[in-house]
């Protein structure tokens, strides 16, 4: 039988049953995003997106909700429905009533075909900063809630005090008992 020397002793401080750290440890418990944005970065972002909302003025309709309810709906990747139904309109429009517009309907076609790309890169756009978002409010609310206990088991002074309760207002809750109806 062969004998394996790992040249460790067992009095040498190593654990065979633990991993090994990888990386030093993170203060907080999360940090899902540990980045910086200045305040001139900020403001070129926001001036590019007002750029686009005025170069989409002469198209953008806003809708109340209501009207945004009761509007037919068509998802983006069936808009070549809609090049269907202009090339049989411009094909055949002795089978159309005769108010029917086809420069209207064409004009339209045209439009969504042309919004869909930018709709569709705003709609990634939307969803890169709901999740950028997301996480940098995490990371933050995270440590918020452990700086919050470490007061709470601290509490030593007015301060400590001044803040558990500002804190603390977040988590008050109503009473849930529920009343009974009077017995007739």
């Amino acid at each position: 039988m062969a004998r394996y020397n790992s040249g460790v002793r067992y009095d040498s401080g190593a654990r065979y049953n633990e991993p090994e750290p990888t990386a030093t440890p993170k203060t907080m418990s999360q940090n899902l995003i540990s980045e910086t944005m200045s305040d001139a970065a900020r403001d070129a972002v926001l001036a590019d997106v007002n750029a686009a909302i005025v170069k989409l003025e002469g198209v953008k309709t806003p809708l109340t909700a209501e009207q945004r309810r009761k509007l037919a709906r068509l998802a983006d990747a069936e808009i070549g429905l809609l090049q269907t139904a202009l090339t049989f309109a411009q094909q055949n429009p002795g089978a159309l009533p005769g108010d029917f517009d086809v420069a209207e309907f064409a004009k339209d076609v045209a439009l969504a075909t042309q919004i869909a790309p930018i709709r569709a890169r705003i709609a990634l756009l939307n969803e890169l900063v709901m999740d950028t978002t997301l996480a940098i409010f995490s990371d933050a609310y995270v440590a918020a809630l452990e700086i919050y206990k470490l007061a709470k088991t601290l509490n030593r002074g007015a301060a400590f005090e001044a803040f558990i309760d500002d804190f603390g207002r977040r988590f008050a809750r109503g009473s849930y008992r529920k009343t009974t109806p009077p017995t007739a």
